[in-house]
Formats: C-alpha cells, sequence, structure tokens
C-alpha cells in the first residue's frame, strides 16, 4: 500500500475510530472522574491559550482536551458527568500521587466565561474553590484584535468595518446580550463574535464573579506584562495555584494575530476616550492602574 493511500486510510478510518473509542471510555468513566481545581476565564484575544499550553505543559499539570469546553456556556444543559468526562479520574490522580509525591491540577480555559452573565453562580455551585486566572489587555486592542479574528475566521458573521461595528454594537447585539441577562438557556455565541466593546467592560464582569467567589481565589494578570515578561508572570500564576515552580527555558507564544493593517488613529483615540470611564472604575475595583490611557 502507497504511502498516500496509508495516510487516507489514517484520516478516514484510524483517526476517526481512536477518537470514537477515546471520549467513549470517557463518557464511561465520567463519574469516577475529578472536577477542575482551576479556570481561565478570559479575556479573550489576550494570552489565554498561550497560558493553557504553559500549565498544560507542566508535569503536575493534566492534559485537558480541548482548551475550550464551554461547559457553563453553551454546554450546560448536557450536565456534570459529560463535564467530568473532560479530566483525569480520581484513580488515576491518586497513582500519580503515589508515585509522585506531588498533586496533579487540571484546569480549563474558556475565555467566554468572563462575559457570560451565569457562569458565575454555575460554577460556584460546582466548584466552589476552585481557583479563577484571569488575563485583561487594554480593551481598546482587545476590541480590535476580536474584530480581526472574527473577520478572518468567521466572515459571513462580520461584513463591517471596524468603526461601523463599533458604532452599530448595541444596536445589533441587543437582543443577544439580553436574552444573556434574563434567561438561563444560552443562545449560543453567535452574536458574541461580534461584542468588541462590551467584552471590555471588565468591572461588570468581575463584579459577577466577586459575588461567588472570595477575591483570594482570583489572579489577575496584565496581557501586556504576561507578553513583556512571560517568564515572571507564568511564575505568578505556578505560585498562585502552589505548582512547582517549573519554567522551561522557552515560552513560545500561541495564536498572535499578525495582522497587515492596523486601527486608525481617530477610531483609537474614539475607544480609548470610551473605555476611560471602563477602566477607571476597574482601576478602583483592583487597586491596581494598568494604564491603557497612556
Amino acid at each position: 500500500m502507497s504511502v498516500d493511500k496509508l495516510r487516507h486510510v489514517f484520516k478516514v478510518i484510524v483517526r476517526p475510530l481512536y477518537w470514537m473509542c477515546y471520549w467513549a471510555f470517557h463518557g464511561i468513566t465520567s463519574p469516577l472522574r475529578v472536577k477542575p481545581d482551576y479556570l481561565i476565564i478570559g479575556t479573550q484575544k489576550a494570552g489565554t491559550t498561550s497560558l493553557f499550553k504553559y500549565l498544560t505543559n507542566h508535569p503536575n499539570v493534566a492534559m485537558v482536551n480541548p482548551k475550550e469546553i464551554h461547559y457553563y456556556t453553551i454546554n450546560f444543559s448536557k450536565g456534570e458527568f459529560w463535564y467530568r468526562m473532560h479530566f483525569p479520574t480520581v484513580a488515576y490522580r491518586w497513582i500519580y500521587k503515589q508515585l509522585k509525591g506531588q498533586h496533579l491540577l487540571c484546569g480549563e480555559s474558556t475565555p467566554y466565561y468572563l462575559f457570560h452573565p451565569h457562569v458565575p453562580k454555575r460554577a460556584a455551585r460546582d466548584i466552589p474553590n476552585a481557583k479563577i486566572i484571569l488575563l485583561l489587555r487594554n480593551p481598546v486592542d482587545r476590541a480590535y484584535s476580536h474584530y480581526k479574528h472574527t473577520v478572518r475566521y468567521h466572515p459571513e458573521r462580520e461584513t463591517l468595518s471596524f468603526p461601523d461595528a463599533i458604532e452599530q454594537e448595541d444596536e445589533r447585539t441587543e437582543a443577544y446580550v439580553e436574552h444573556l441577562r434574563t434567561d438561563e438557556t444560552d443562545p449560543g455565541d453567535l452574536l458574541g463574535h461580534i461584542n468588541y466593546k462590551a467584552r471590555g467592560h471588565y468591572a461588570e464582569q468581575i463584579a459577577r464573579w466577586l459575588e461567588y467567589f472570595d477575591r483570594s481565589q482570583m489572579l489577575i494578570l496584565s496581557s501586556e506584562q504576561f507578553l513583556q515578561n512571560t517568564h515572571g508572570e507564568y511564575l505568578r500564576v505556578l505560585n498562585f495555584l502552589g505548582l512547582p515552580e517549573r519554567v522551561p527555558d522557552n515560552l513560545p507564544k500561541y495564536h498572535e494575530g499578525g495582522y497587515a493593517d492596523s486601527m486608525d488613529a481617530k477610531t483609537r483615540a474614539h475607544l480609548t476616550e470610551y473605555f476611560k470611564p471602563y477602566n477607571q472604575e476597574l482601576y478602583a475595583m483592583l487597586g491596581i492602574d494598568f494604564g491603557w490611557e497612556s
């Protein structure tokens, strides 16, 4: 059999069969599996993929597949056992502890968790002792990166220019946002792809989490600082989670969005002014000045 035919067989038969068996086994054993020790809840386009990758490469952290499980948002109706099938078994964690003499952690990263209004209450009922990690990025840059990401990967959902999308956001997403606020059933993250400004209202979103989780359970990092001092900020995460300080020499960036064009000065000035009161509210809440207006 030729190499091309072998590749075709692997792609069409072997790989699908492997994943079918994989998820079937995880489904059967889901009652015997642990719940996550930590959640990376956001924000989108702020470095969560890189942080998730770094943690899953740590020897004391179990691999979780996929990165964004979306259980507490669009998959909540599937139930707890569906969620637990993504994590290691209690037996595996126990064996790891006996062999290594160290605790094995597991967690997931779904940036939509920060924005979705019902997630804090759902997570608090399920994993009240979990540690919560946030990466916050300058909301002006985050909004533009979010827009470019949507245009690149979901062009059917965004046909407007960035200035027009910003101007029309409230009107376009009003029904979606109202549904999220008032209805426990999730409509799916369809219009969430065009909430460029709303996802930068960090204080409002964090306040919802603080209703259910103690501030000591939360680590809030600057995305800009994480990019500039990746080793140092990653060490902060390890210390927060109680993990051994094992940091590889190379910490590559994942899913960096490189775009040929940049935001025009007029739109940047408009958004900088727009986000000022939201940023000041955040600084007052956290006692941290991220300096995003400079």
